[in-house]
């Protein structure tokens, strides 16, 4: 959405919002026993936040000042598929493995060359949030067939949670 406001000849603002909601589904190399989905496979769902606004002011015909401030947010929850079933690793004879909620399956097998076999590296739940936020201000003079672009200042700050 976006709103556009004209207050006078001199000053005009802007402001928009966004928002998305993406599910998307990655399978591992593998599925059922031998599954080794890990990070980058599985479920995951992006909630998508963006915003912004901006004030540009006419000081004359040759210049003009604009200010804008935007602010970003992105929120990803991971779920890999892991094996919900216990004793995995007996049925091929892989003995030792301690078996809990959410460490089912088979360990992480790798011979050189081939694909693994078994969890895949990070197989847990994971949510990160990212945070995006900027501040500048910009001022145009134009002299005869010359334009001089400036910034005043520009400050921006990104934040992430895991």
């Amino acid at each position: 959405m976006r709103v556009d406001q004209n207050f006078s000849d001199k000053d005009q603002m802007f402001g928009r919002v966004s928002y998305s909601k993406r599910h998307a589904f990655f399978p591992g190399d593998f599925v059922g026993l031998a599954s080794n989905a890990g990070f980058g496979a599985g479920n995951f769902d992006d909630l998508s936040f963006n915003s912004a606004v901006s004030e540009t002011h006419t000081f004359s015909p040759t210049m003009i000042n604009e200010l804008r401030y935007g602010f970003s947010r992105l929120h990803t929850i991971s779920n890999p598929i892991l094996a919900n079933q216990a004793g995995i690793p007996a049925q091929f004879g892989i003995q030792g493995v301690s078996q809990a909620d959410g460490n089912y399956g088979l360990p992480t097998i790798s011979i050189g060359g081939l694909t693994g076999l078994g969890a895949g590296a990070f197989a847990s739940p994971n949510t990160r949030v990212s945070d995006t936020s900027q501040l500048s201000e910009n001022l145009t003079k134009i002299y005869g067939k010359h334009a001089f672009k400036g910034w005043v200042r520009d400050a921006s700050y990104s934040l992430s949670l895991d």
